[in-house]
């Protein structure tokens, strides 16, 4: 028992003095580590002392980094910003006032946008702070700033009217508050119709007539085939219809009427050209509305995302009086000519119409941008021109004519013109000593023939023999009509005719022979020509003139087209006096006899001088027939050399007994 004992005792003490040993390595080694992690912590510490500052110049680093790169993307677009502007502002619409004048846009373009002021930005150039306006939208203005509010309106008008041709905005003036004293800058525009004013009261009717003028311009402008003027312009280099902007400067509370129509205005009246420049009077929230806040110290825009801006000084009232008197000096001298270009096919058309039913050609533009047509054949057969001297009745004739001569060929259209009075201006038709062209078309010219009234009764007797040449043709062939002739004979050469006379009034004074035989052939051809391809074409400056017809009404109610220049009298029916107000460059056609509902007003192309023409006949001249001959010129002032005649130099003296002195 106590050997069993001992062992015990001897096992335990073995067992604690192995515990003994281990528990000593455990706690040495966890003192190394301790001594480890303690240094660990000093090294620590110490690291974390150092890094605050080493962190902190990196952060400022970045961030300087990255201000700076801030900085110069800022300035970046600061800059891509302005030129977009000024692309989209261009002259008259972001110009200095310093600089400005008047620019119109390009015949064509849509109108830029109009600078109010510039946005600062923090370390970049300004950018300047447009708005749109015409063919846009409407632009209301509020704030407390009144100065600023005036100065915002009048720097819209001045830089909408500068960046327009003269007359193609019309300004309507509601301003009851002062009378029109907001607007008196712009007074020299009424003179030119270019600005009125309603008075207190007439808001109604004021927006009335832009409802009824926007439902003109969709029924009969745009008529579905275009979604807005803009569109229409784009699509064919022209506005047909000027803008017109309603100032509205203040009044009463809009009563329910009046509130609708202005509704509908803001919705439909940009498409159409209509615009409202709005102050003290509420307009709702459409995408068509830019609104200008103009409180002191501070301008938002609708569109600016918050930024503000700061307004440009107003324009000088100098420069606002200056601008609008030459304006409406321009616009009282009328439009310019239209080029002559307009009415020229493209190249690869010239020639391409045939004339077996008639013939015809552009004259010029209409106000709806539209060319206007002229036409002889069947209906109307002759035509019949008036306008006193210096209307353009010579620039519309070589209109025409150029008009047709690019459109048919030779061999579908032959010219014979007269000219009564003392010129020459129909001589460059034919082959001259300095300029070898020549119009193919041109069968005979005729100039100065005022005191040789029988080379026109000449003239009209050639054409009654070719109105029976042709008849006679018909017959054999059973048909009545050119068309008919052409048709079963196309071997034949049938051109159409066209006669100019200018002022023909020379071939039917007094009351001898060549005028009695003049009338009655002039008749006969007027009645019968047409379903012979033979065209009268009469001009006449005086109006004496055109009273020489009146006494044959049978040969007047054959010239069923009628064509009167500005002030042209006894031209259009009794009633008709369209052609009283035209401006310059402009004309009245009409295919009805003159009634009032046949008239169109076109604006007729500049062709008189030999520069516009030139181009067009040396390039006819080349593609002239193989066997095309010059027209025959005649000039009664001319004295004629008997040897320069070709029958006196055909003559041969006769052989034999007597043939020899």
């Amino acid at each position: 028992m106590a050997d069993v004992r001992m062992q015990l005792v001897v096992r335990a003490r073995g067992m604690l003095s192995h515990a003994l040993g281990a528990t000593r390595a455990r706690l040495a080694a966890a003192r190394a580590d301790l001594e480890t992690a303690q240094d660990r912590l000093i090294r620590t510490r110490e690291a974390a002392r150092r890094l605050p500052p080493r962190v902190g110049a990196e952060r400022d680093r970045r961030v300087a980094e990255i201000g700076d790169q801030h900085a110069a993307q800022i300035a970046a677009l600061a800059k891509q910003a302005a030129e977009a502007a000024e692309r989209a502002a261009p002259g008259a619409g972001g110009a200095a006032w310093a600089d400005w004048r008047p620019s119109p846009v390009v015949r064509g373009e849509p109108p830029g946008w109009l600078r109010i002021g510039s946005i600062r930005l923090p370390d970049a150039e300004p950018v300047p702070a447009l708005v749109p306006l015409l063919d846009h939208g409407h632009i209301h203005v509020s704030g407390d700033n009144r100065a600023g509010c005036d100065a915002v309106v009048s720097t819209l008008l001045l830089r909408a009217l500068g960046q327009a041709a003269p007359g193609a905005v019309r300004l309507i003036g509601y301003d009851p508050e002062h009378l029109g004293g907001g607007l008196a800058g712009f007074a020299p525009l009424s003179t030119a119709g270019l600005l009125t004013f309603v008075g207190p009261g007439g808001l109604a009717h004021l927006l009335d007539d832009l409802t009824d003028h926007i439902r003109r311009i969709n029924e009969t402008v745009l008529a579905g085939e275009h979604g807005s003027l803009r569109e229409l312009a784009a699509a064919t280099g022209r506005r047909p219809e000027p803008w017109r902007v309603a100032v509205l400067l203040g009044g009463d509370e809009l009563s329910r009427h009046e509130r609708g129509q202005l509704d509908r205005v803001i919705r439909t009246g940009a498409a159409c050209g209509v615009h409202l420049v709005v102050r003290g009077i509420d307009l709702p929230d459409e995408p068509t509305v830019e609104r200008i806040v103009v409180d002191p110290g501070d301008t938002q825009l609708s569109g600016g995302a918050g930024l503000s801006v700061r307004l440009d000084r107003p324009p000088p009232a100098h420069l606002v009086t200056e601008t609008c008197r030459q304006v409406a000096a321009e616009v009282a001298a009328g439009p310019p000519p239209a080029p002559f270009t307009d009415l020229l096919p493209p190249d690869d058309q010239l020639w391409r119409e045939d004339s077996a039913a008639g013939l015809t050609a552009p004259i010029g533009d209409g106000p709806l941008g539209r060319p206007v047509l002229l036409t002889l054949g069947d209906y109307p057969p002759h035509a019949l021109i008036g306008g006193p001297s210096g209307t353009g009745k010579t620039n519309l004739i070589f209109a025409w004519i150029g008009a047709l001569a690019s459109r048919y060929s030779p061999n579908e259209l032959e010219f014979y013109l007269l000219d009564f009075k003392e010129g020459v201006s129909f001589a460059r038709f034919a082959q001259g000593r300095r300029d070898p062209s020549w119009l193919p078309h041109m069968r005979l010219v005729g100039i100065n023939v005022n005191t040789d009234r029988e080379f026109g009764l000449a003239l009209l007797r050639f054409l009654a023999e070719e109105l029976r040449r042709r008849a006679d043709a018909a017959k054999r062939h059973e048909v009545t009509k050119l068309s008919e002739l052409r048709s079963v004979d196309p071997e034949g050469r049938w051109p159409r005719i066209v006669a100019v006379v200018d002022e023909f009034q020379m071939l039917l004074a007094g009351r001898d022979a060549v005028a009695r035989e003049a009338a009655d052939l002039l008749e006969d051809l007027a009645r019968r020509g047409r379903s012979q391809g033979i065209h009268l074409v009469l001009a006449s400056q005086d109006v004496r003139g055109i009273e020489a017809l009146w006494g044959r009404p049978a040969l007047v109610a054959q010239f069923t087209l009628r064509i009167a220049l500005p002030k042209a009298l006894r031209i259009l029916a009794e009633r008709n006096d369209a052609a009283q107000t035209l401006p310059r460059h402009h004309a009245v056609v009409n295919a009805e006899s003159g009634m009032v509902e046949g008239n169109q007003i076109a604006r007729i192309p500049s062709a008189s001088d030999w520069g516009t023409w030139s181009e067009l006949q040396h390039r006819l001249w080349r593609m002239r027939p193989a066997d095309a001959a010059p027209a025959r010129l005649f000039d009664g002032d001319a004295i004629p050399r008997l040897a320069d005649a070709a029958d006196y130099a055909a003559l041969r003296p006769l052989d034999g007994p007597g043939g020899r002195d």
